[in-house]
């Protein structure tokens, strides 16, 4: 075997294609042969050895650790299985299967063509890179983030006051966390802050409400003591 193609994903929904020849790669968070930044990686996660037989990986004892593509935490050298993922935080790591010749690998295209980084902080990839847009389900998410950040924006100008600042930084904290791959945790405060959103618009509408039905009242009970007044001639 000369060489395998290794795809991350990001937990921002990034994706990029490593191919590694032959030898070992340490996995970090910050630092090592491959670089993943994710929040949940430890600085010293795991071992990626490619050799003739296949790939294996092996867990150097991470806070996390690294599961397989059931879930299941591994416990000592685990071979990869073509196309199924392995997961070290909010990362994953698919060995592809080769469909032909192996094309060769695309490079990063460059400032003013991407929109950004393959994930945040990341160096310039360089050779051996391919770098792939974020999957229509993050795009998604994100979409309802600004979405309800602009509602929560509006609600404090329309007169929601805290309640709307609030919404505003829970909207705030739903985009960092799809950033770090938390999307469990960003669905929990785009809803939350949805919950907020029509709770307030609810009580500003009730107080307007309140606010016609008296001053209506007083208005019809001024008129109608004001036609009821007898007339002197």
């Amino acid at each position: 075997m000369s060489t395998v193609t290794i795809r991350i994903n990001h937990p921002d929904g990034r994706g990029e294609d490593r191919v590694l020849p032959p030898g070992s790669y340490r996995i970090g968070r910050e630092s090592g042969d491959i670089v993943l930044y994710d929040p949940n990686v430890s600085a010293n996660h795991a071992r990626l050895d490619v050799g003739a037989a296949g790939v294996t990986i092996v867990d150097l004892g991470s806070s996390n650790g690294t599961l397989d593509a059931e879930g299941r935490r591994l416990t000592g050298p685990y071979a990869l299985e073509r196309n199924a993922p392995i997961r070290l935080g909010g990362s994953t790591l698919t060995w592809l299967v080769p469909s032909g010749p192996a094309p060769a690998p695309a490079p990063f295209p460059g400032a003013g063509v991407h929109s950004g980084p393959p994930f945040p902080g990341a160096p310039f990839p360089g050779p051996g890179y391919g770098v792939y847009p974020p999957s229509p389900e993050v795009i998604e998410l994100r979409r309802r983030a600004d979405r309800w950040m602009l509602l929560a924006i509006l609600s404090v100008f329309c007169g929601c006051g805290l309640p709307g600042i609030i919404n505003i930084v829970l909207a705030s904290q739903a985009k960092s966390a799809i950033d770090q791959g938390d999307f469990a945790g960003a669905n929990s405060k785009i809803g939350t802050v949805k919950v907020l959103c029509l709770l307030g618009w609810g009580a500003m509408a009730l107080s307007l409400l309140i606010i016609v039905v008296v001053y209506g009242g007083l208005l019809a009970a001024m008129l109608a003591g004001t036609s009821s007044t007898p007339r002197h001639y």
